[in-house]
């Protein structure tokens, strides 16, 4: 039996969207059956930071083995630093026992150290490397304020990267702008080493019949209000500032109101900022728990999704899937190019506008709530989509396909 074996920072108790869909992957492949699936990983350091798993179990027939995790604080550019290190300290000397030859091994980019440790023990040991990219590095340490193109940190850790990923047998990309930028990092007899495997939305639990008689809208009196809701993490790259903008456009609309919940580096700017404009048509949620996300997804008419200008392959937003889930219709702020403006445009479900452009924001809001049969169409289109290509089960078929084929 073929042995699979996992490598990545985050994974059950931890639901951020990395441990998320990581346990997903895994106990999917196990349930699958044909192979093995054993994951190395870390005690949870984000949402479920303070919770002591068992330091080895097996969980939903995954062998799970956690590392202790460092303590200095994440919010510190230097105590990010040393979190990094020692955790792939730590990582790289418990690889050199959890490998073992003919294994397939499939590490996950962040921390952006963990893959240039994983592919050299795993050479080293006779096993099949495999790269999940959820984040390109050092690309979106730009964006993200830590560090400029160019610089000699950039160029730094880009060196170490390309050479990591040139080591990689298979590498394994969320989306088709993901996969043009790391291309360009290599030669080109490497293009059929890379896959295209997206993440997934929850079709089971998160329904667009929540919509109806929605407890958020009554708990909140919006009933009778259209609602333009953004979710999740409310990170560096996110495009903060365009939700801000569009806000202040369409405060005399008495009519429109922002719904906002989620957690991040841009919540306590976003809290401040709310106050400071006096921003009365902008509500602002707690994290909702995961039970609660279908009820809090469907309390919306449109969703707005941001990122920052030049964001196009650098990341993903896993958030959109859910967002399909919930058939809610899209307002995408992002480039053209994006797998996020390429899956609104293809499957009929949004807008696409530019980062920055607030005029066309407001046009499209416009528009949009003037066109309540437009909207139920664009609902539609985006729950059939998520049903025929963006659910769990077609994801971990592709995954399940491609390790069949590594093992061969």
């Amino acid at each position: 039996m073929k042995q699979i074996r996992i490598i990545s920072e985050l994974y059950y108790p931890e639901e951020t969207s990395t441990g998320y869909f990581v346990t997903g992957i895994a106990e999917g492949l196990a349930a699958s059956g044909g192979c093995a699936v054993s994951v190395l990983c870390a005690q949870p350091t984000y949402s479920q930071k303070g919770v002591l798993a068992p330091k080895r179990e097996s969980r939903n027939g995954v062998g799970i083995q956690r590392l202790a995790a460092p303590a200095a604080d994440n919010k510190t550019l230097l105590g990010r630093l040393w979190n990094t290190l020692s955790l792939t300290v730590r990582f790289g000397i418990s690889m050199v026992g959890f490998i073992k030859r003919g294994d397939v091994v499939m590490v996950v980019t962040n921390p952006p150290s963990l893959p240039l440790f994983a592919v050299w023990i795993a050479k080293l040991k006779g096993a099949v490397p495999v790269l999940l990219v959820h984040d390109v590095y050092p690309d979106v340490l730009v964006p993200t304020g830590i560090t400029q193109e160019g610089s000699m940190l950039y160029r730094f850790v880009d060196l170490l990267q390309r050479h990591m990923l040139r080591q990689m047998q298979r590498i394994i990309v969320l989306g088709r702008d993901m996969e043009e930028r790391i291309f360009a990092k290599l030669p080109k007899s490497d293009r059929n080493r890379f896959s295209i495997i997206p993440n997934w939305g929850d079709a089971d639990t998160i329904h667009p019949d929540l919509r109806v008689s929605n407890r958020i809208r009554a708990g909140h009196e919006l009933e009778d209000k259209f609602i333009i809701q953004f979710s999740g993490n409310l990170g560096r790259t996110h495009g903060l500032e365009d939700l801000v903008a569009l806000a202040e456009r369409l405060r005399p609309r008495q009519d429109i109101h922002f719904l906002v919940f989620g957690w991040g580096a841009g919540r306590s700017w976003l809290e401040a900022t709310i106050k400071e404009l006096e921003l009365t048509n902008m509500t602002l949620l707690p994290p909702c728990e995961k039970a609660e996300l279908g009820d809090y997804l469907t309390a919306c008419d449109l969703f707005f999704m941001p990122f920052k200008k030049g964001m196009e392959g650098i990341s993903v937003p896993s958030r959109l899937y859910n967002v399909m889930s919930a058939g809610n219709p899209i307002l995408a702020i992002a480039g053209s190019a994006s797998e996020l403006a390429k899956v609104v445009n293809e499957e009929s479900m949004g807008w696409v506008v530019e980062p920055g452009d607030i005029d066309s924001m407001v046009a499209v809001v416009e528009e949009a709530v003037l066109q309540p049969e437009g909207l139920a169409t664009m609902s539609e289109h985006a729950r059939a989509a998520l049903e025929g290509k963006y659910t769990r089960a077609h994801v971990v078929r592709q995954f399940a396909d491609l390790f069949d084929d590594l093992s061969r």
